[in-house]
């Protein structure tokens, strides 16, 4: 067995005192690793260091609040001026509440659709008299000149502003066309229509509602040959044909002519060898036509298309 001995005196005598080991000879103190050391039993193991754990933290659940998002919409807009003409009695139509905030069409509609309903309840007077025209032309003027704002909010709108001027002319043909009754003597009615257009001037204004929306016709009619540049050279061609079909019907009718007055079997003969080069003659001319007018087709059916939101007159 193994004996624990002292390293410096060499004696084995030793006594335990407060967890060492004390040399009875010389008195050197040897800790428990140091003894086992000396017997050869190796170090003795190491207390377990038990590793320093924080405490946790004490998590109080915080009930969150609901917060409540509110719902956004589109932006309320602004009553159009039009639908609230439409709830009101005519007396409320003013030409002049009309503004470029509106818009074209809106202004448009606002006017045309109050005109309409003044010169409606004017026709309806069973006799009618210039005092009773007097405020309906002026109130035609104002609708004029406002109509004449309106095709300035965006001038660049060309088929909008040629039916916003056609519009204007309609209003000067209705007014023109306006009666007044006069009474005679023997109580019956004189009717006359004393207006003209020179009467429904605005201030300012000299060029005619045709020349002005020939302006902005004149644009589309530009646009639409530029996107057709091969018309001219088919209407040439076509019209080669025309001279070849008119000469050879020409040739037929002379031949038509030489059989006599009486000789209808002949003459019905020459008459039915006539009728492809007739039926090929009209499909060359509605060719040319649709060619020609091209253009004109093109804005009739633009503004058909505005018409669907944009009031058009027509008196």
């Amino acid at each position: 067995m193994a004996q624990l001995t002292c390293e410096l005196c060499g004696s084995a005598q030793f006594v335990k005192d407060g967890g060492v080991f004390v040399c009875q000879s010389c008195g050197t103190k040897y800790t428990l690793e140091e003894a086992r050391r000396m017997l050869g039993q190796g170090a003795a193991p190491a207390a377990a260091v038990q590793p320093v754990v924080a405490p946790s933290p004490v998590v109080v659940a915080v009930p969150v609040p609901t917060v409540v998002q509110p719902v956004v919409g589109s932006p309320i807009e602004p009553k159009p001026l039009i639908e609230e003409f439409e709830r009101s009695p005519s007396g409320a139509f003013d030409p002049a509440k009309v503004n470029a905030a509106m818009g074209n069409r809106d202004a448009n509609n606002y006017i045309c659709q109050g005109f309409q309903q003044i010169i409606a309840e004017y026709e309806k007077l069973p006799h009618p008299t210039e005092n009773a025209l007097r405020p309906v032309t002026e109130k035609a003027k104002a609708c004029l000149s406002a109509l004449n704002n309106a095709a300035m909010i965006d001038p660049d709108d060309h088929v909008a502003d040629i039916l916003i001027y056609e519009n204007c002319d309609q209003i000067v043909c209705a007014m023109t066309d306006a009666k007044v009754h006069e009474k005679r003597e023997d109580g019956s009615y004189r009717t006359s229509r004393p207006l003209m257009q020179s009467d429904l001037k605005i201030p300012g204004e000299r060029d005619s509602w045709k020349s002005k929306a020939a302006y902005h016709r004149q644009f589309l009619i530009d646009e639409y040959k530029a996107a057709h540049p091969l018309d001219a050279d088919q209407v040439s061609e076509l019209r080669e044909e025309k001279a070849q079909l008119e000469a050879e019907l020409a040739v037929l009718k002379e031949e038509k002519k030489s059989k006599g007055f009486f000789n209808f079997a002949e003459k019905g003969e020459v008459k039915e060898r006539m009728r492809p080069y007739e039926a090929k003659l009209s499909e060359v001319n509605a060719k040319i036509y649709a060619i020609e007018h091209g253009a004109d087709l093109y804005i009739e059916e633009c503004l058909k298309t505005l018409a669907a939101s944009f009031t058009r007159l027509d008196f």
